[in-house]
């Protein structure tokens, strides 16, 4: 098995979603979503900001096809309702031990 990489996700409400009818249904749907990669072992972090800007989520992943998968079936790209990108990532700790 190769080494795992570390991506993160950015979840930004587009402009007005919040006034959408189903936007509170994406945000459930992307809540349960997210239980399932805790439990697949890909989730690592997950957070929303409190003034409603977004979210970020963590990812441990074989590769970045399989982060590209997880991120197109996330409940919150398919409703259309929010800009969701992803990148990879290293934290402190890796910088500190490439260096």
């Amino acid at each position: 098995m190769s080494e795992k990489e570390t991506y993160i996700e950015f979840a930004v409400p587009k402009k007005d979603a919040a006034a959408s009818k189903d936007f509170q249904q994406a945000v459930v749907d992307h809540i349960d979503y997210l239980k399932k990669q805790k439990d697949q072992g890909t989730l690592t972090f997950a957070g929303t900001t409190t003034d409603g800007a977004g979210g970020l989520i963590v990812y441990s992943t074989e590769s970045k096809a399989e982060i590209d998968e997880i991120v197109k079936n996330d409940p919150l790209t398919v409703s259309g309702l929010f800009d969701v990108t992803s990148h990879p990532f290293q934290t402190m700790d890796d910088i500190q031990s490439n260096n």
